[in-house]
């Protein structure tokens, strides 16, 4: 068990026996432990995430048995999310027996290799059935409030680390792998560790912290022109320079460009008196750091060195050979793919369309539109931050911060479609549950 496990394993047996409706909350802090690792068997690590996922599983399956499981949002996205699931589980049967033979780059070790079944299609399949139950639980009992409360902790924790490491740094000091990269089957870039120079929080890698800044920073600017405060922006754009990745910044700029065009487009109030000066506000904040990064030679060099110049490293070469890698293997299956777990490009497209095919590329995109359609909230550009970075630069269809946000915009399909009271008496009823489940 590692340092993680024993805060992660006690805190969700007992929330599971006794508290059911903070495993939630406990999922969405734990989704940026992405690096952690609660248990390491053999070849094997089972991050926070998945383990809190494994809790909820039970429960959902608990209450399927019980047919109490009765969900508030959309028909229409349930039933998406559903047939998405469905495509991706006989994809990642039949596919890759299917087109057996096919020279394909192994996402684990990246050499050329024949296609087969291989243990990776059944991980990748078993994790996303958690986050489609995990994503269930949430529509039956999830709490706004709670949610929002987990995520200014998971963010409030991922800063904290950033900082640590950046303190640590200054004396020479790299932050021990056992506290939270305890993760065995993952490559840790550790901020300070040889040749890596740009901090990674709780991630693997800066370009999966830069996924949950990107977010946290085009919410922050929705909320900042709903009537929320300008220094949450600033502080998230901030943080997001200093990981200098270049997907989120390229997604970043990409959102800010689509968030001010839609802003404009469906809110015909833009140009009133508050919103002109909350414009004007913006820009100067976005001139200043632009001054600051001109007037800072070694800044802005360290950014574009790891951004605008990445085309000049092995790193960018290696990342648009996987993405045509993907789109051969695309070609090849008349768009079918060769199943989840077979192949892993650089972005999340080109990963979807390689694995999943065209079908399980449109019903993943019909599933997000469907969430996205009807919201104009923080939350909204929260989950479009981050599937801009990840179409960008990070691949992974499981990616907890992800399934993170799109539980949350579940949950905010479920309250808009719930009265308050009984929203209540649901919280009030799943605490008696786990009580009477503890006691029995």
């Amino acid at each position: 068990m590692t340092v993680l496990g024993c805060i992660f394993i006690p805190l969700g047996l007992y929330f599971w026996l006794i508290k059911p409706r903070l495993l939630l909350p406990l999922a969405i802090i734990s989704s940026v432990f992405q690096a952690g690792s609660v248990l390491n068997v053999a070849s094997v690590s089972i991050p926070p995430y998945f383990f809190i996922g494994i809790l909820i599983a039970f429960r959902c399956l608990h209450i399927l048995v019980k047919n109490r499981f009765i969900v508030h949002i959309p028909k229409t996205t349930i039933i998406l999310m559903l047939i998405f699931w469905f495509w991706v589980v006989l994809s990642a049967i039949f596919l890759p027996l299917v087109f057996a033979g096919m020279p394909v780059i192994d996402p684990r070790t990246f050499s050329i290799i024949r296609l087969g079944w291989s243990k990776g299609n059944l991980f990748q399949t078993a994790w996303l059935t958690l986050d489609v139950l995990v994503a269930f639980y949430a529509a039956r009992y999830g709490d706004l409030k709670l949610a929002e409360r987990a995520l200014r902790i998971a963010v409030s924790l991922a800063i904290a680390i950033i900082v640590a490491q950046l303190i640590l740094s200054q004396f020479g000091i790299v932050l021990p792998l056992s506290l939270f990269h305890s993760n065995t089957t993952q490559v840790q870039s550790m901020f300070g560790a040889g040749v890596y120079d740009r901090p990674n929080g709780l991630f693997s890698e800066p370009s999966m912290e830069g996924v949950l800044f990107t977010g946290i920073t085009l919410a922050a600017l929705a909320k900042y022109f709903d009537g929320g405060k300008l220094w949450h922006f600033v502080v998230a754009l901030f943080l997001t320079l200093l990981i200098r990745s270049g997907a989120s910044l390229v997604a970043l700029i990409t959102g800010i460009v689509i968030f001010g065009l839609t802003r404009i487009q469906y809110r015909g109030s833009c140009l009133g008196r508050s919103n002109v000066w909350r414009w004007a506000k913006f820009v100067a904040i976005v001139s200043v750091v632009a001054v600051f990064l001109l007037l800072n030679r070694g800044t802005l060099d360290a950014i574009s060195s790891s951004t605008i110049n990445k085309e000049d490293t092995i790193s960018f070469v290696i990342r648009i050979g996987n993405d045509f890698t993907a789109l051969q293997v695309f070609s090849n299956t008349y768009g079918l793919g060769i199943g989840p777990g077979s192949l892993r490009a650089s972005s999340l497209l080109t990963t979807l369309l390689a694995t999943v095919g065209i079908v399980g590329t449109t019903l993943f995109a019909c599933f997000i539109i469907s969430l996205l359609r009807k919201w104009h909230g923080a939350w909204r550009w929260y989950l479009i931050g981050i599937l801009l970075t990840q179409v960008v630069g990070v691949p992974d269809i499981v990616f907890p911060v992800l399934w993170m946000s799109i539980w949350v915009m579940v949950i905010d399909h479920g309250v808009s479609n719930q009265p308050s009271t009984q929203i209540a008496a649901q919280s009030k009823a799943m605490t008696y549950r786990g009580i009477s489940h503890a006691s029995s």
